[in-house]
């Protein structure tokens, strides 16, 4: 961070894609928000995150660059998602196309190896050489830390704990972490809590991004 003036820090979740842009001192200075819309393809969610970087730039400043902190399974080396399931997208090269549009670095990491990393060094993680960071959104990630160091494996697919299979009933299928306790599983236990007569007062809520570039949030 040192090099830079600037980063543009970009999380993009299987729900919403969020930009801020950091100083040299990892303070916020601007923020934007959008829903992700991932059934729309890649094209569409790139091309949005584009425009919110563009919307955060910084005026007259070159000495950029972007970090983007994405759901697995991706590979960090080459900026490429792979497969990741909550967004149904497939071989994006999401490093090489952002680098393309700015011409400045990019960085891709899997999400919960970026906040593993991140509590390792400015949060609750300091002070400690090895932790587990879980992250439950819409899907379900982890990021380890070993001895000080990330500890994701030679291809970056290591550690993945929404992937571990499950066996809720000795006779039932095996399911994943992920498909059990992340945040869609939540909201489909509780429409059917409902739906069977169970009275309670988020019945007809409905969640919307804080978005400062979106004034009303909608979709």
């Amino acid at each position: 961070m040192t090099q830079y003036g600037s980063l543009l820090a970009v999380d993009l979740g299987g729900t919403r894609i969020r930009v801020a842009r950091l100083n040299r001192a990892l303070e916020v200075e601007a923020r934007v928000e959008d829903w992700t819309r991932p059934e729309r393809g890649p094209d569409d969610a790139i091309g949005r995150m584009v425009d919110m970087l563009r919307s955060v730039w910084p005026d007259g400043q070159a000495d950029v660059a972007i970090g983007v902190a994405a759901p697995g399974p991706l590979n960090p080396h080459n900026g490429v998602l792979l497969s990741p399931p909550n967004l149904k997208w497939q071989n994006v090269p999401l490093k090489a196309q952002l680098e393309a549009r700015f011409g400045v670095s990019v960085w891709l990491g899997n999400d919960a190896d970026a906040a593993a990393l991140a509590e390792g060094g400015v949060g609750a993680g300091r002070g400690f050489d090895h932790f587990v960071y879980l992250t439950v959104s819409t899907g379900i990630g982890s990021g380890v830390i070993v001895d000080g160091r990330l500890h994701n494996g030679a291809r970056g697919l290591a550690t993945e704990a929404g992937l571990i299979p499950m066996l809720v009933a000795p006779d039932g299928p095996v399911q994943t972490l992920e498909d059990l306790a992340a945040g869609p599983d939540m909201v489909r236990a509780f429409q059917m809590r409902v739906a069977a007569g169970e009275v309670s007062r988020l019945a007809g809520e409905r969640g919307r991004p804080h978005n400062r570039g979106d004034r009303d949030g909608r979709a």
